[in-house]
């Protein structure tokens, strides 16, 4: 009796753990079913909700009078990306109109609140449209946000904070851009681009400083010059290219030559034999290079390096007074099988442009 009451309690046990888990494994399945139910819902929604705010931003730059757009909480972050987009893609009167726009209908207390107490997501929405809106009601909330942990949220609030005021900005954006390794060169590269010339100058004055003390990051800032394409002669460019011994701080050098006026210091730099520095150099002369250079060119032909010799027949082909007969005149004469090939594969590159 004894065992057949032990038994009978092991079943019971069995069925109510197999009842409950039963019940669990089916709620888990309607909870997942509700939530992809709802995520697809809200896709269509949110698809629906931009293709009216691009009709409604397209009127305001068409210069049309049109009411104050009717904004849901859950939409604002939707509408905000649209509104960035042109933003982003326009120029002149066409910026202006969206602004405008923005503070007729009293959006920026909103936009401020998203930034504060917004998700991830909404906090990068809202700190790049109060960039473009030039809030300065938003500075010490874009300040803090340089401060978190996420780098794309805090080079998103440096670059609202140089759009908003540049010249105040300089101050606390430039040494971070040196502190912050993990900033990306490209979007800093974007933030350079988009300024204005007075804080341009002020990170050409912070790289010339830090040049004359050879900071360990001078490569790194030179680089972003390199992304930024500010296209100007700098005076560490002539320093470095004069009196200069690190390679790959020469080759960064030789990518911001962009003056017919540097060729001479290019020309310096013809006893280097790193491979870097070379190809640097090719690529230089194949942009402003001139006839006496094509000696050198060809004889970075015979280098070991396959970039060296691809550079320098690159950079001959690009010479105006070379054409197709005279690169194949250039092909027979070469004794070395490997720059007779390069030569014969810029032929055929240019053939296919």
């Amino acid at each position: 009796m004894g065992y057949a009451a032990l038994s009978d309690t092991r079943v019971v046990i069995a069925f109510w753990i197999g009842a409950i888990s039963t019940l669990l494994a089916a709620i888990c399945l309607l909870e997942v079913i509700w939530m992809r139910i709802a995520l697809v819902l809200k896709e269509r929604h949110s698809h629906r909700y931009v293709n009216t705010a691009k009709l409604w931003i397209i009127q305001v730059i068409a210069g049309e009078a049109v009411e104050a757009p009717k904004i849901a909480k859950r939409d604002l972050p939707d509408f905000l990306y649209i509104w960035i987009h042109y933003q982003e893609i326009l120029r002149g009167d066409s910026k202006t109109l969206l602004n405008q726009a923005i503070h007729r209908f009293k959006l920026e207390p909103r936009i401020r609140k998203l930034l504060v107490k917004g998700s991830f997501e909404e906090q990068l929405i809202a700190a790049t449209a109060l960039g473009h809106l030039g809030d300065v009601q938003s500075w010490d909330n874009l300040v803090k946000l340089l401060r978190k942990p996420s780098p794309l949220l805090s080079i998103t609030a440096a670059r609202a904070l140089v759009t908003i005021d540049s010249a105040k900005a300089c101050n606390i954006i430039l040494p971070l851009m040196i502190e912050h390794r993990d900033w990306m060169p490209a979007r800093l590269a974007i933030i350079l681009k988009q300024a204005d010339p007075f804080f341009r100058e002020a990170f050409l004055t912070y790289l010339e400083s830090s040049a004359q003390q050879q900071q360990p990051y001078l490569l790194r800032l030179m680089r972003l010059l390199d992304f930024a394409q500010l296209n100007q002669p700098l005076s560490l460019v002539r320093h470095y290219l004069m009196t200069g011994s690190d390679p790959d701080l020469v080759a960064a050098c030789l990518r911001l030559v962009c003056h017919p006026s540097e060729l001479d210091l290019v020309r310096s730099r013809f006893g280097d034999e790193h491979w870097s520095v070379q190809v640097q150099i090719a690529g230089v002369l194949g942009r402003m290079g001139t006839s006496q250079d094509a000696h050198y060119l060809l004889s970075l032909l015979n280098s070991r390096f396959w970039w060296v010799r691809y550079r320098a027949a690159q950079a001959l082909v690009s010479m105006p007074f070379m054409n197709r007969q005279a690169i194949k005149r250039l092909s027979k004469s070469r004794s070395d099988i490997f720059a007779r090939d390069m030569l014969l594969q810029m032929i055929a590159e240019k053939v296919h442009r």
